[in-house]
């Protein structure tokens, strides 16, 4: 700021460039989406006129307030701004600067000349609603200035006026201080101790109602009347619309605002949806068609029925890698064995024209689909009973150490592939990835395929480095190189027209069907066996789901609705799975693609699927030459941004060391045994460290901060007072059977008195059990952080509060809560103890206290001097 001294009615015009450096920072800093407020004085010139406009065309809503806080009789304002839209900010940024930058011209040239106007006020005139706003806005403050500049000039003109409402907000002031008008007393020095003390009892009486408690059976029926008594046909066509998000966002779908970027953004993701399609299929052990199926079929039902436009969903590599394990999991007949001789005989003909791998991948096919099937019907199921929130009890460290170490494991799953050596899968069992190494280092020095690795070496390379430019120039291009597919196409080219795979032994992809497969049932064969990963892939592909969704909800100011996104994803792994796919789940490489790429609406996913629709139909064939090695350098580059997660363990440990304990644990969990047993090992240990926490919460000491009202824990504020013969004290979580113990150990310990017996031989002088002093003593606690108690608690409670009054001391409880408090009252507590002892809050506690003290003080003095007398 600076002094407008002498030149008030002119500070609008001085302030001018101020305002103008101040939006433009907003606009530099600002995240779309973001807020802005900022102090203003008058809106009359145009100059600043067009600067709130310029606000107006850049954020969602802006408004013009001027607090009730602001002295009434001056030119202060604020504008607020809510909601930075990213559409019109760079322009109005760059057109600011230039203002600014011509601004300093005339200072520096000492013209007597500057900029008057930036926006034409044919332009500001022509927008009737925000003209009006300013107009209306200007008169309003005009008129609050003048009523305020006229009351205060009267007032200096006739110092005996008085304004009688002043007066009876002084009055009653003071009578909720209770202090009698002309009292000379300090109020700050008596306030905190003058205030009506109320106990919890006395507060319900004269303020409170109490709700009556419902039985459960009355509450369901209570329930269910009122939901059929609302109950119409409007609602229940509504209930059915908003379960299809599609048919909203075609209703408000703008086209000149959404289409180009959603078509862009659509072809992007297609793009990246071919080569990880074709990788993800083959790391699945099924073949690349299937990666392309289960690209384009779920992506057609989340368009319908998901709720985050920007979350990609297809193929992945952890669940590739799931599934891959699901059916090595699962004993696939041979030939031989699920063919009797008479069959064999009849169809001859038809067997020796069909190889027995593609027989194999038929089997494979069976299974996988009835994988997708138990997967979907398994979502379906926590949709149908609203178990979406299950998804908050698995945590960051949790997904962030199980994601990393299946990265570990996609990642050794090619290097077999990018060195041209036979895959050992049949390792299992603990430490199965080191015995995987030793297996494939063995593979490497015997029988290397030089030709496949330096495809391998050379696709990383590329990618890693076209990548990186990306990233650099994603700004100015917005576009991104179509890396992975110009691999993908350049790959097969040189493997058709070099034959690499008949002369070099270079192993490629292979037979891959052209054309949408017929809805077929899945086969439903060894059921038994698939439900345990059905589960594992279910928990797996909710984990990432959600937390990349609810990513990009934050972030570009959504809502995603998570039993809306189990029905979306349970539909489209249900409806796939009679498509010849496999699960499916929301990729995250993807997902901040399409993101990043101008999309707005669900509709990316559609025009997504054309693209996938005329690679299936029509071009699927060419690409049976493309080397197994240049897939393996796609699927390891793609896994870079999860195998950098690594960090987060260092960030972790920074913060909560049992946070790091749990991204270990996984982590290693995953890595020496396996992803599935990686899954239950961190969510068992994720529920463990819940319970401990829970058992054993902080108990601290609480004293009074300076003056204030106010308790807190001596250790953060060691000047906090504590008051003599008085303990406060706080119990940082609810009180139940599992830390009950632990709460009767720490609370005596607390408050000074050791419970158990002495040692029968003692080499030292033994430690006062308790100070032995007729003083009364008092604990006070602080029962805000409990949100219930149960019936072990309550009787603890009463137990305490027994063996406190035989030892003297007196035990008050401060600020409970509702359900605390009807606990309490349940379990017949007050008839226990004493109805008084709780109160409102713990600052009502000690003074009441302090108080009674001070009275007993008083009588004893008084007692002393009568004896004294006679």
């Amino acid at each position: 700021g600076f002094s407008v001294e002498g030149q008030e009615n002119i500070q609008e015009i001085l302030s001018e460039q101020l305002y103008l450096c101040q939006f433009l920072t907003a606009l530099s800093i600002l995240r779309p989406g973001g807020h802005f407020a900022c102090k203003l004085f008058d809106v009359f010139t145009p100059f600043s006129v067009g600067l709130v406009y310029l606000m107006y065309r850049t954020f969602n809503q802006i408004s013009i307030h001027k607090p009730v806080t602001s002295r009434p009789a001056n030119f202060e304002r604020y504008i607020i701004c809510k909601g930075l839209r990213e559409d019109f900010r760079d322009f109005v940024r760059a057109y600011m600067y230039e203002i600014n930058v011509l601004q300093n011209k005339c200072n520096a040239n000492s013209e007597d000349n500057d900029v008057q106007s930036i926006v034409p006020m044919h332009i500001v005139k022509g927008n009737e609603n925000f003209y009006e706003y300013i107009r209306d806005s200007n008169n309003h403050l005009g008129e609050h200035q003048i009523r305020n500049l006229r009351k205060i000039h009267a007032f200096v003109s006739n110092a005996t006026l008085r304004d009688n409402r002043q007066n009876e907000v002084r009055l009653k002031c003071l009578q909720l201080c209770m202090f009698d008008e002309g009292s000379d007393e300090d109020l700050s020095e008596h306030l905190p101790y003058r205030r009506p003390r109320f106990r919890m009892q006395s507060l319900i009486d004269e303020y409170g109602v109490l709700p009556p408690r419902k039985s459960p059976v009355r509450r369901l029926r209570d329930y269910a009347k009122k939901y059929w008594h609302n109950l119409n046909s409007a609602d229940v066509a509504n209930s059915f619309l908003e379960s299809i998000p599609l048919i909203r966002c075609l209703k408000e779908y703008k086209i000149r605002k959404y289409l180009i970027g959603d078509i862009l953004a659509g072809i992007t993701v297609a793009i990246m949806h071919i080569p990880q399609g074709i990788a993800y299929g083959v790391l699945a052990g099924l073949s690349a068609s299937n990666g392309l199926y289960v690209s384009f079929f779920p992506v057609i039902i989340y368009m319908i029925f998901g709720t985050c436009p920007h979350l990609s969903i297809g193929t992945f590599a952890i669940v590739s890698l799931l599934t891959a394990k699901a059916i090595n999991g699962v004993s696939l007949p041979s030939l031989n064995s699920t063919t009797n001789e008479s069959i064999i005989e009849a169809n001859f003909s038809y067997i020796s024209n069909v190889s027995s791998d593609a027989l194999l991948i038929n089997e494979k096919v069976g299974i996988a689909t009835t994988l997708a099937f138990f997967v979907g019907v398994i979502q379906l199921i926590l949709w149908l009973f609203r178990l979406g929130f299950i998804t908050t009890y698995m945590t960051e460290p949790f997904i962030s150490g199980l994601n990393v170490g299946a990265a570990v494991q996609v990642f050794s799953s090619q290097i077999p592939a990018a060195f041209g050596v036979p895959n050992p899968s049949d390792i299992q069992g603990f430490l199965k990835l080191p015995k995987f190494y030793v297996r494939v280092i063995g593979s490497i020095f015997k029988s290397i395929n030089w030709i496949s690795t330096a495809i391998a070496f050379t696709s990383i390379i590329i990618l890693l480095v076209v990548k990186a430019l990306n990233d650099r120039y994603k700004k100015k291009i917005r576009i991104t190189i179509p890396t992975e597919l110009v691999l993908v196409i350049f790959g097969t080219l040189i493997s058709y027209l070099a034959k690499l795979h008949d002369q070099h032994g270079v192993t490629i992809v292979g037979t891959v069907k052209r054309g949408l497969p017929a809805p077929t049932a899945p086969a439903f064969t060894n059921v038994s066996s698939l439900l345990l990963p059905a589960i594992t892939i279910t928990i797996v592909s909710l984990c990432l789901n959600i937390s990349v969704a609810k990513m990009f909800a934050r972030k570009y100011d959504y809502k995603v609705r998570s039993n809306q996104e189990l029905l979306a994803y349970g539909l489209g792994n249900v409806v796939s799975s009679f498509f010849q796919c496999y699960p499916s789940s929301g990729s995250l490489s993807r997902s901040m693609v399409q993101g990043e790429s101008g999309g707005t609406t669900s509709l990316i996913g559609g025009f997504s699927s054309v693209i996938l629709a005329v690679v299936i139909l029509a071009l699927a064939p060419l690409l049976e030459s493309l080397p197994m090695a240049c897939l393996a350098g796609i699927i390891i580059v793609n896994l870079k941004g999860l195998l950098l997660k690594v960090s987060d363990f260092m960030y972790y440990y920074r913060i909560n060391i049992m946070e790091a304990i749990l991204w270990l644990v996984t982590f290693l969990t995953v890595i020496l045994s396996d992803v599935d047993i990686g899954v239950y090992v961190g969510i068992a240990i994720s529920f463990l460290m819940n319970t401990i926490r829970t058992q054993r919460p902080r108990f601290v000491v609480l004293g009074r901060v300076g003056d204030t009202a106010f308790y807190k824990s001596i250790k953060v504020f060691p000047s906090a007072e504590q008051h003599v013969n008085i303990k406060v004290l706080r119990f940082d979580g609810s009180l139940y059977a599992c830390n009950a113990p632990f709460f009767k150990r720490k609370f005596y310990e607390l408050i000074d008195i050791r419970l158990g017996q002495r040692p029968l031989i003692s080499f030292r002088i033994p430690e006062t059990v308790e100070i032995q002093d007729s003083a009364d003593k008092y604990v006070v606690l602080d029962c805000s952080p409990m949100n219930f108690v149960d019936s072990v608690g309550v009787k603890l409670l009463i137990e305490i509060y027994k063996d406190m009054k035989k030892r003297n001391i007196h035990l008050y409880l401060s600020e409970c809560r509702y359900d605390v408090r009807y606990t309490l009252d349940s379990m017949k507590f007050y008839e226990h103890t004493d109805g008084c002892i709780i109160y409102v809050s713990t600052s009502d506690a000690v003074i009441a206290i302090l108080a009674e003290i001070q009275n007993k003080s008083t009588v004893e003095t008084i007692s002393q001097a009568v004896i004294t007398q006679f």
